[in-house]
């Protein structure tokens, strides 16, 4: 793990798996425009002190988290915003998917995955 740098006194690490590296095309620019997306949402709504970016390349896809030690509204029967409903549609135009949860230990989690092959 990295730890990237202070965002407004959050704590920002990755993990990103080098084979990301080669991943080109939509898939990399939609996980790349998600990753911020998500990050925004977590300094904006959470308040945290830490957030963990993971990122894999699993078989044909990008599989990806988002986690926070937040206190913000993130369960899924909160009313979304556009920030979700972009990340949201982003996943779907690969084919993909993104899920947003509560964690039982507090914070939250976004997951998403995004085929690299382009419907």
């Amino acid at each position: 793990m990295h730890e990237v740098g202070s965002l407004c006194s959050l704590q920002c690490e990755t993990d990103i798996s080098p084979e990301v590296a080669e991943v080109e095309g939509l898939a990399a620019l939609f996980a790349y425009r998600i990753a911020v997306e998500g990050m925004s949402n977590v300094r904006r709504h959470s308040q945290a002190r830490r957030v963990l970016l993971r990122l894999r390349r699993v078989g044909s896809s990008l599989q990806d988290s988002l986690c926070d030690d937040g206190t913000g509204r993130a369960d899924s029967s909160s009313r979304r915003g556009f920030g979700l409903e972009g990340i949201a549609e982003r996943a779907r135009l690969l084919g993909g998917w993104a899920r947003l949860r509560r964690l039982k230990a507090g914070g939250s989690i976004l997951h998403f995955r995004l085929p690299l092959e382009e419907p």
